[in-house]
């Protein structure tokens, strides 16, 4: 087998991943082969028409971005220690934040249920002291992984646990050939778990030769790790099995709605037009004289026809079945979760809207979970790659994806509860920030900190 052999279930999920990137990204005229079938015995310009006709609504796209900007709609939580905090800024090597590769994370589990994150530093020279690692300024990044890129896995058990024993990732290698021109190709990393149960990187390129030795990752102490430290984000769970795309049933619907437009639009264009029909027993020479500028239709234009001629024109009805196919479509697109799709008007109390998305949010707070879990975990790894010491990291998503509010009886009781010494300070201001009462994007410890040096009015 070559190392670019892929899992029989990445096989099976690239369709699913494939239409759900192509409903969210847009379908253009080009890719529109892909969803409406030519029809049979129809001919070439027939079926390019029929194509152009057709309008793409991209509510896929939409509901993305709508419930990306409910988890994003506060900023998240992030504890890091000190020797950890230029991953605000920069945590995947590249000038990347980390709420930038949670935004990135967020988007590909909508679109494929799967993306994956490697802990992993910079390649030194081996016997090089920490003391001259640290002058060389490396630092740990996270690495991230779509899910395409993930192509092959192996789990077993040890000590009577899951644990990932190998994985492939297919990375672009960018190869220069002058200033100007440069091209990319295939190289395929290996992890794997050896015999002694340490973690190891082996790399290969586009033939699957081996192009380095399989190396043992060590941390900051010298010691191996005695896992593989990539870990998946799912939408079910972070297990390296394969979940479904949260997106996945609007963009197959979505797709349809497509399908049908192009059918609706061919439709109208074919009968929407009127035919003037003109029945006379006037000779061709004699109507021609008659009409010297032939048969005109509209305003302030007219014929001439003998005694018991007659004109009239016909006006097909287009096909009701495929609008109201449409509309059912868009009706399911709602119950699925595209709250954004759905028709103004009508006045819903805020309980009602919040019960009509709770499977959504149901989803939501199961994705957010599972985020929050494999940042903090990817997080931890890299400071492996520090320091040997335990410390604190949090990394938390906003999980209230509803505009909250906070009524002034509510606020006194939280001062009230300060005054009695039951809730800190802190709290309060966090709470306030949470529902835009305070206006500032600092950290609460700041926001006091800016207070307490400002004189009082």
């Amino acid at each position: 087998m070559s190392v670019s052999n892929t899992h029989v279930d990445y096989d099976k999920a690239l369709d699913k991943w494939k239409l759900t990137r192509s409903a969210a990204a847009g379908v253009t005229l080009k890719d529109s082969r892909e969803f409406i079938p030519r029809r049979t015995h129809e001919e070439d310009n027939q079926y390019i028409h029929r194509l152009e006709k057709a309008i793409y609504t991209n509510y896929t796209g939409r509901t993305l971005s709508g419930l990306k900007g409910a988890i994003f709609r506060l900023e998240p939580r992030i504890e890091l220690p000190d020797d950890m905090e230029f991953m605000r800024d920069n945590a995947d090597g590249a000038g990347q934040s980390i709420v930038q590769v949670s935004k990135y994370a967020t988007d590909e589990v909508m679109l494929t249920g799967r993306f994956g994150m490697l802990a992993d530093y910079p390649s030194v020279e081996e016997g090089l002291t920490a003391e001259q690692i640290n002058r060389m300024g490396l630092q740990p990044h996270i690495a991230t992984y779509t899910a395409e890129s993930i192509i092959n896995w192996h789990v077993h058990v040890h000590n009577g646990k899951q644990h990932l024993g190998m994985l492939v990732l297919k990375e672009q290698q960018q190869i220069h050939y002058d200033e100007f021109v440069w091209d990319y190709v295939d190289q395929y990393r290996v992890l794997r778990m050896n015999d002694e149960y340490q973690y190891t990187q082996q790399l290969y390129d586009q033939d699957g030769d081996p192009v380095t030795e399989e190396i043992v990752i060590r941390d900051a102490a010298g010691q191996p790790f005695d896992h593989i430290p990539f870990h998946f984000i799912g939408s079910n769970n972070n297990l390296p099995s394969i979940d479904e795309p949260v997106l996945y049933d609007i963009a197959r619907v979505n797709i349809g709605h497509f399908r049908n437009s192009a059918d609706h639009e061919n439709n109208l264009s074919v009968h929407g037009g009127g035919t003037l029909v003109v029945s006379t027993d006037m000779s061709h020479e004699a109507f021609q004289a008659a009409n010297p500028g032939g048969i005109t239709v509209g305003e302030n234009a007219g014929i001439i026809l003998s005694e018991g001629g007659k004109a009239e024109l016909l006006q097909l009805q287009s096909a009701g079945a495929l609008r109201e196919e449409m509309e059912h479509k868009e009706q399911m697109m709602v119950q699925i979760g595209a709250k954004i799709i759905s028709k103004s008007g009508g006045q819903r109390t805020a309980m009602e809207a919040m019960i009509q998305a709770t499977s959504e949010n149901s989803m939501l707070d199961t994705v957010v979970g599972n985020i929050d879990e494999a940042m903090t975990n990817v997080i931890t790894d890299c400071r492996r790659f520090v320091s040997s010491t335990e410390a604190e990291i949090e990394f938390q998503l906003n999980n209230d994806f509803w505009q909250d509010t906070i009524a002034p009886q509510e606020i006194m009781a939280m001062i009230q509860g300060y005054d009695a010494g039951v809730m800190p300070k802190v709290e309060i201001v966090r709470r306030l920030k949470d529902a835009g009462w305070i206006q500032n994007d600092a950290l609460p410890e700041d926001i006091l900190a800016a207070i307490d040096q400002e004189s009082p009015l």
